[in-house]
């Protein structure tokens, strides 16, 4: 047995193999002769089976493996593992492996490394890191990679930075590289992530043609280039409002025999998103698109702002058609915890679970005649708890329900409770705090709003400057707090500027708010009103049409605590007042019955009834017949007795 082993591992021709067929025979007798032959311990069969694992797409087995086998059999190949690491989501593993070494005397190794990692932050949406990476990439290329890959990789990057972060990035490769269709989508996705819709447009059709031209690509290849750019278009018509010529894209591609299952599924979710507002099968549409199977199947492929969208897509579909339970892996305390860390603020899922808790269905979300009972039982909720994560997806409920009753009593007294917790702790939430702020703002609650920005103020200037600099959307609620402030002519607005320019000195707006001086790099009035209509068109627009209607606010009523009085039991008077009494003259104590004391059967003229005669006599009437016992056969006793039975029934009470 051992023999034979060794002679079809020595027999293995390893650089020819193509096929799955072949790379299965690879594995499968390097590890026989690994596993049975060398214990685990020998370089050349264990990176034989790396390799046709990575070939075949089984990564988790590859990570099995290398944890088989001793440290210093895998030390060696430090690219494979890394790719295995990226490919399994091992994200700390992989940058163990990144820092363990500065490989400078192998460049190549070092950027195929850099390569990974950089691709590895991008999954992840840590995008800053991602670009830095890249920017050494590019800034140190000497032929070594394609430029090409460069640049598309790079506005890859920089689209989801755009998407994620709100922050404008330049490209740092130049328009010279030959335009390929891969380059004007990438292109196409940055311009997109700005809002910049008919440019992006443009870049797309002119992708589209570029692709189809392409001589050198089999026809399967050719659709499956395309359907990402096509969904990109019929994703800006749909977000236009031109849903018909969106939907006649996903109609056709629909059609094409793409087996890539990331593109099916966003094919469906996107066709769907159009079409199932009008379904009432939700049902069918949760099963087709088959949420639970392609996450878990395209975890490490989807990007953090895909994987986003459709996990709450998953949920509220669930949720519309009853199936989702607290029992969901969506739902557990691991999972949220994780959720907020990787999308901080968003408490979806949190507010599923606690909809769910409260028996809270979208029946009842649905009918209006519902939502006083739904905002006590809300409202209940979190007055009951401490502020945790649970109190916070409770308020932001009660405060959707409260707008569609126009009423947010119970919403602020939630909101208030919520922000004096929140002061104590390293950072406020800045969706619950804007919250109030507007509600403030809309029911002109002066003294309210300038207490809270005073709070605010002393809250910003205590954090930590770290803090409000590591976290881009955390600095923009600071800044926006500051420029409300300017506008109220607050002089609390001067100190969170200067904490702002301490924390970002580039930040060209902050500098002109604090040296009340021109600004030299902010966008021109030209590129600030790009999207705006014309002068002409804005004057033929009704100014009615522009002003919006709002539903007039229900004042606020505070709630009023119980007073428990004690009050006497007034009783009723013995005669009513129409009662008539007789005067004394007429009154002759003769005629008054002299039994009058006594009950009634008692009294000498009394005369009993006939039920009651009968009931005295033993309920016989006349002279009592006295038979003697006659034999009976059995079948005369049987009916007899059955008679009695059937006579003899269970009376209930009347």
């Amino acid at each position: 047995m051992s023999n034979s082993i060794v002679q079809a591992f020595k027999s293995l021709n390893v650089s020819s193999a193509h096929s799955v067929s072949e790379h299965e025979t690879i594995y499968d007798v390097s590890y026989q002769y690994l596993s049975n032959i060398k214990e685990f311990n020998d370089l050349i069969s264990f990176h034989n089976c790396l390799v046709a694992l990575i070939n075949l797409d089984r990564y988790h087995k590859a990570l099995e493996l290398i944890r088989q086998v001793p440290e210093d059999v895998h030390i060696e190949f430090v690219l494979e593992k890394a790719y295995i690491y990226y490919k399994t989501g091992n994200s700390r593993l992989l940058l163990d492996i990144y820092n363990s070494n500065d490989f400078s005397n192998n460049p190549i190794l070092s950027r195929a490394l850099k390569h990974i990692l950089a691709q590895d932050y991008y999954r992840n949406g840590n995008n800053a890191k991602a670009l830095e990476l890249y920017v050494q990439l590019i800034q140190s290329n000497k032929e070594i990679d394609n430029s090409l890959d460069l640049s598309c990789n790079e506005r890859a990057i920089i689209h989801q930075q755009n998407l994620m972060d709100s922050i404008d990035i330049p490209s740092l490769t130049n328009s010279s590289i030959e335009e390929s269709y891969d380059l004007l989508f990438n292109d196409s996705l940055v311009h997109l992530s700005k809002g910049e819709y008919a440019t992006a447009l443009v870049l797309l059709n002119k992708a589209e043609q570029k692709c189809q031209d392409q001589s050198d690509l089999l026809h399967e290849d050719v659709l499956l280039e395309l359907a990402p750019i096509k969904l990109t278009i019929a994703y800006i018509y749909q977000f236009t409002n031109k849903t018909e010529e969106a939907l006649k894209i996903l109609k056709e591609l629909e059609l094409e025999p793409i087996n890539d299952l990331i593109v099916k599924l966003i094919l469906s979710n996107n066709h769907f998103s159009i079409t199932g507002k009008n379904s009432d099968n939700l049902n069918f549409m949760h099963r087709e698109l088959n949420y639970q199977y392609n996450l878990h199947h395209l975890q490490q492929k989807l990007t953090k702002p895909q994987y986003h969208v459709l996990v709450k897509n998953h949920l509220l579909l669930s949720f519309f058609s009853g199936s989702l339970s607290n029992k969901s892996s969506y739902l557990n305390s691991k999972s949220i915890n994780q959720w907020l860390d990787d999308f901080p603020g968003d408490y979806t899922p949190v507010m599923y679970k606690v909809l769910i808790k409260l028996g809270i269905d979208i029946n009842d979300i649905s009918n209006s005649l519902n939502h006083k009972q739904i905002s006590k039982k809300l409202f209940k909720f979190v007055s009951a708890n401490n502020v945790d994560q649970q109190v916070i997806a409770a308020t932001l409920l009660l405060v959707f329900i409260n707008s569609k009753q126009n009423r947010f009593d119970q919403s602020m007294i939630a909101l208030e409770k919520i922000s004096n917790y929140q002061f104590d702790n390293e950072k406020v939430l800045p969706g619950l705090i804007g919250i109030l702020i507007k509600l403030y703002e809309q029911l002109n609650l002066t003294k309210n709003l300038e207490a809270l920005f005073s709070r605010l103020v002393e809250h910003f200037t205590g954090t930590d400057q770290k803090l409000i600099k590591d976290d881009i959307n955390y600095y923009d609620f600071v800044k926006i707090i500051g420029f409300k402030l300017l506008i109220l002519q607050n002089e609390s607005s001067s100190k969170l500027f200067s904490l702002l320019n301490k924390v970002n000195p580039d930040d060209e707006l902050v500098s002109t708010v604090l040296n009340n001086s021109s600004p030299s790099n902010l966008s021109p009035i030209s590129k600030l009103t790009s999207s705006t209509p014309s002068v002409d068109e804005l004057l033929a627009t009704s100014i009615e049409t522009l002003i919006p209607i709002r539903e007039q606010q229900k004042p606020i009523t505070k709630l009023k605590p119980a007073v428990n009085k004690v009050t006497k039991k007034t009783r009723k008077p013995k005669f009513s007042s129409s009662k008539v009494v007789k005067p004394e003259a007429e009154f002759n104590p003769e005629s008054l019955d002299k039994e009058r004391w006594l009950p009634m059967k008692v009294r000498s003229y009394y005369k009993p009834s006939k039920k009651e005669l009968k009931k005295k006599l033993g309920g016989h009437q006349g002279a009592v017949e006295t038979q003697s016992a006659a034999p009976v056969t059995a079948s005369n006793a049987t009916n007899t007795s059955s008679n009695k039975n059937k006579k003899k029934k269970k009376k209930g009470k009347k």
